[in-house]
């Protein structure tokens, strides 16, 4: 393990906690993942005192698939990356590059993973891969986001509709 005081946590919120770490003298370094805003309010407080500040803000993490993949391997990763959580947090799989030799394969692979182990349900259920989005403005803007391939040229290969029922 690290040595006593290398590594503390401490819980709390930003207003509260994170604006006294981000402005504690005794604080050299700041690394944060989280919003563009707030980002914004730990480089400002970071900038005065000089410290060493790390950001990571609104980011998209990419998948990349080259033409070497093993594909079954890859459609896992990107369905793991991205369909637990509903693609709701910061290290979702939220885009994939894949090179063009293998583009076709790696959806026919991706398509046949999401079929067999994509279960909507609620999220307290054992059984649940993906629950349901988090409120009706994150559903409208996926569902924008889906007419907005569409009109771009995109196919939708699964779905791009809501689930009937509840």
């Amino acid at each position: 393990g690290f040595p006593p005081g290398v590594v503390n946590i401490l819980s709390g919120l930003g207003p509260s906690v994170g604006a006294a770490l981000a402005s504690h003298p005794h604080v050299d370094k700041i690394s944060f993942t989280g919003s563009t805003a707030t980002g914004l309010k730990i480089a400002e407080t970071g900038v005065v005192r000089l410290k060493r500040v790390t950001l990571e803000l609104g980011g998209k993490s990419a998948l990349i698939v080259c033409a070497d993949a093993d594909l079954d391997r890859a459609a896992m990763t990107a369905f793991y990356g991205l369909f637990p959580n509903s693609g709701q947090c910061c290290v979702a799989s939220s885009r994939v590059f894949v090179q063009e030799s293998v583009h076709d394969a790696f959806l026919e692979h991706l398509k046949n993973f999401v079929e067999t182990h994509l279960h909507l349900l609620c999220p307290q259920d054992k059984a649940c891969t993906q629950g349901p989005l988090v409120d009706k403005i994150q559903f409208d803007r996926v569902m924008r986001y889906i007419k907005q391939g569409i009109a771009e040229g995109a196919t939708v290969a699964l779905g791009g509709r809501a689930k009937e029922g509840k």
